[in-house]
């Protein structure tokens, strides 16, 4: 605006006569299309948030329902195998320990699913990241000190 206040100013001074009616529209219509650029890219920007705090709510209902499944299998089912070993007369070691070891891991691997990005079971960032090095390596070193999002 201060470049555009001086162009004016001197253009004033050398007594140049503004095109009138021309002039305005053509004014009038870049600062229409400044705004509604704006207004899209607000939107966008503004979707994007919603989706970010959509997905973190989700991830959060992932571990809670993580959290009550596993939940679900304390005592009780170590004990229902117990009292059939009971009912048996004779204690089943390699039985019991397999049992143990697998309910285990599978509580794991929900627990695991259900945080994508802790634990064994990641999601793939491969895409993204050819991606990031795609755009670095299209941009001088200048350009890429400037661009934050091309650093991890």
């Amino acid at each position: 605006m201060f470049a555009g206040f001086l162009l004016g100013k001197n253009a004033a001074r050398r007594g140049e006569q503004e095109a009138g009616a021309a002039d305005s529209a053509v004014k009038g219509a870049v600062a229409g299309l400044a705004a509604l650029l704006l207004a899209f890219s607000f939107s966008l920007a503004a979707g994007r948030y919603d989706q970010r705090n959509t997905l973190v709510v989700r991830e959060a209902n992932s571990i809670r329902n993580a959290w009550l499944r596993a939940d679900l299998l304390e005592e009780p089912t170590g004990l229902l195998v117990g009292h059939s070993f009971g009912r048996a007369g004779r204690r089943y070691v390699l039985t019991a320990v397999v049992f143990a070891l697998l309910v285990t891991l599978v509580v794991s691997v929900i627990l695991d699913l259900d945080r994508p990005r802790r634990g064994v079971i990641r999601e793939n960032f491969g895409p993204l990241e050819n991606l990031r090095a795609t755009m670095r390596s299209a941009l001088s070193p200048a350009q890429q000190a400037t661009r934050w999002f091309l650093y991890p």
